[in-house]
């Protein structure tokens, strides 16, 4: 009976075992693997799930059913681990079917062992969950990319009640410029800008105390006192009580666009201020006008909002195609920039200077017509009245450049125009002043030109007679040229007579002194001794012929030097040089004369000394002792007579360099002459030039006067 018992209670073991792998085979897949991972068996649920037969799959490696870089990855590289290690691992694995697409299975990983706790193999357990991954993982990548977006374009922070800040997105960090760690525990206001009333942070905490979103412009210090300003965006997060556990503030930064709006509106002011401003809608609806433009125009606020900008026109203009083609291309978004004249509501003229601005939306589309305008009326009538002003100036320029400079411009104001006036009015003055001085002046040259006519006259047959006589000294000189010529060739020859003169002096010199030195041999020839006084005698004769030539030379020099100063004297400044010339050579002639008298005075002396020697070789040897005497006499005497010669040969080689001196100075007044003469013939031509130049002058002079007649005054 027993043993009945123990089968009974193993078989119902056994049926709740099978029912409870039935249960399980309908409820999950399941698939058994060996310790290697490779497919033992899958039941139906799993073969249907992944499109498989179980004979395409037993034997294979699992890792037919994963995608291959998701099998390699460290991930379920871990899970196989575990499963293999009895630990058991679970998760969700992305499975692939036979026909490629996902499937997504709650697994869990179970080791089995054999009755002695070996392992056998692996049972996977899985349950399809592909509709909700999809849906969870969908959802996961939407969160991701709204968390991406937000932390790229808001700045993020988390709040406990007391304010401290429990958590921050890097882009708070990036904006505020402290480091996570000080951010991290501080208090909100450590960014608090201390413009920022703190009416503001009141209204703040009481906003979200209470349970509701606050939103509002914040402005900001960075850390290094940089400000910057966000939209703020904070929200209470509530708890289960319905209470605020701690806040979340989304802040966007608007520092950029804040501070352009702070410049625009700065703009807006300035121009406010300063400018006429109007907005109208494209088709010219008055939408806003300011205060400037309202006193310019007389109207009030009320009597032109919701009006046609027509209002200000001309009504005569406002229906022409000009003006409505003027909206169109406004509306077309072309720009308008003109001076424009318009009526004020008591109907008087104006005049602005405007440029209407169409205002584009982001599509490219008109929205609206902005126009700023200055009143440049005052302008315009200054305008008016300078183009008057200038043509009255044209026509009084016009006159005076006809002659007419009797008349006179009104330069009154003290504008650019009265003191162009004023100075056109002081150039007539003038200009009649310098007529009446030109008429004068006129009168005055013609008179001048007569007499500079008349001395030119003058002039010219002086310069005539002039070239005549200079033309004549010129031949003058020539003859005194060829005079002086001819004196220095006898010169010369008087020199040579001088030179021999003197050797043959020297050798009689040198007979006496023969005579001293031996008496005897004076006795002995004491004929030969008066042939010789004989001939000496003859000799002194030709000294003497030779004496008279030099004196009568030196006499012509001297009146060829009397006849060249009076020359010199007749030359002026240019025969200064001659006259010096001329003096010099009379110099020399006078020396001359002197040393031929000396000359001639000795020779009287030898011809008596002559004389009484030839009486004494008559006594001869009577008077030896005597004659010896009267020879050493001689000798002294000869001795005294070769001095002279040496002299009378000096003398004559100064004589023949003065007459070359004389010579050379006669050339160079002979050019200074041809110099005078060129001279006088250009002074002749100019002459001639000024006094057709004299004419020319005259007729000039006629014409100016022709000239200065066009003129009235």
């Amino acid at each position: 009976m027993k043993h009945r018992t123990d089968t009974k209670a193993t078989d119902e073991a056994l049926a709740d075992y099978q029912s409870q792998v039935e249960a399980l085979n309908r409820l999950h897949c399941i698939i058994e693997l060996n310790l290697d991972g490779t497919i033992i068996t899958a039941n139906s649920n799993f073969l249907e799930l992944l499109g498989y037969a179980l004979k395409e799959i037993a034997g294979k490696h699992h890792h037919v059913f994963l995608d291959s870089i998701y099998a390699d990855s460290t991930e379920y590289q871990d899970i196989w681990k575990a499963a293999q290690r009895a630990d058991g691992a679970a998760g969700d694995c992305k499975w692939m079917s036979k026909k490629g697409s996902e499937v997504w299975l709650q697994v869990s990983y179970n080791l089995i062992h054999d009755k002695n706790a070996k392992p056998l193999r692996i049972m996977l357990l899985g349950r399809d969950i592909t509709d909700s991954k999809i849906k969870s993982l969908a959802k996961e990548a939407e969160h991701e990319v709204l968390t991406n977006i937000v932390n790229m374009t808001s700045i993020i922070s988390y709040a406990d009640l007391r304010g401290h800040i429990t958590d921050i997105n890097e882009k708070f960090v990036q904006v505020s410029k402290y480091s996570r760690e000080e951010l991290i525990g501080s208090p909100h206001n450590i960014t608090r800008h201390p413009d920022m009333p703190k009416a503001t942070f009141k209204e703040v905490w009481n906003t979200i105390g209470h349970g509701k979103i606050f939103r509002g412009m914040i402005k900001n210090r960075a850390k290094d006192g940089t400000p910057y300003y966000v939209d703020a965006v904070i929200a209470p997060i509530l708890g289960s009580n319905g209470k605020p556990k701690r806040y979340m503030g989304v802040r966007y930064d608007i520092t950029e666009q804040e501070i352009e709006r702070q410049n625009m509106k700065g703009i807006l002011a300035a121009i406010d201020a300063s400018y006429n401003y109007i907005e109208f809608d494209p088709n010219g609806i008055i939408l806003t006008i300011n205060e400037n433009f309202l006193q310019l125009l007389g109207y009030q606020r009320e009597e032109v909002i919701g009006k046609h900008q027509r209002i200000f026109e001309d009504p005569s203009y406002a229906k022409t195609s000009d003006y409505g083609q003027f909206w169109t291309d406004l509306g077309n978004g072309q720009d308008k920039n003109d001076v424009f004249k318009r009526i004020t509501k008591s109907g008087d003229e104006i005049w602005i200077q405007a440029i209407y601005s169409p205002v584009k939306n982001e599509m490219g589309r008109v929205v609206k017509v902005v126009k700023i305008s200055t009143d440049i009326t005052q302008q315009v009538k200054d305008n008016i009245e300078y183009k008057n002003r200038v043509k009255r100036y044209s026509e009084f320029i016009s006159k005076v450049a006809k002659g007419d400079l009797r008349q006179r411009i009104d330069a009154d104001g003290n504008n650019e125009l009265s003191v162009i006036g004023g100075n056109l009015n002081a150039m007539v003055e003038s200009l009649t002043n310098i007529t009446h001085q030109m008429g004068e002046a006129n009168s005055t040259l013609l008179i001048a030109l007569e007499q500079i006519q008349s001395t030119v006259n003058a002039q010219a047959a002086g310069a005539s007679q002039q070239a005549a006589a200079v033309s004549e000294i010129t031949v003058t000189l020539e003859e005194v040229r060829s005079t002086s010529a001819q004196n220095l060739v006898k010169t010369k020859q008087l020199g040579e007579v001088a030179e021999r003169v003197r050797r043959e002096g020297v050798q009689g010199q040198q007979i006496l002194e023969q005579a001293v030195a031996g008496m005897e041999v004076i006795r002995e020839r004491v004929e030969n001794i008066a042939h010789t006084i004989l001939a000496l005698s003859e000799q002194t004769q030709q000294i003497g012929e030779i004496t008279n030539v030099v004196s009568n030379i030196a006499q012509q020099s001297k009146m060829l030097a009397l006849n060249a100063s009076i020359e010199a004297a007749k030359a002026g400044e240019a025969g200064k040089g001659f006259a010096v010339v001329a003096a010099e050579v009379k110099e020399l002639a006078i020396q001359s004369q002197q040393s031929t008298a000396q000359v001639q005075k000795i020779l009287q002396d030898i011809r008596r000394a002559t004389d009484r020697a030839v009486m004494a070789t008559e006594e001869g040897n009577k008077r030896v002792d005597a004659g010896v005497v009267l020879v050493e006499k001689s000798g002294e005497m000869m001795k005294q007579l070769s001095e002279v010669i040496d002299e009378t040969v000096r003398a004559s080689k100064q004589i023949v360099a003065a007459v070359q001196q004389e010579v050379i100075g006669i050339d160079q007044v002979s050019t200074s002459m041809n110099e005078i003469n060129k001279v006088t013939s250009q002074f002749v031509s100019s002459t001639q030039q000024t006094k057709e130049a004299a004419t020319n002058m005259g007729k000039v002079a006629g014409r100016l006067r022709e000239c200065v007649s066009i003129y009235k005054t």
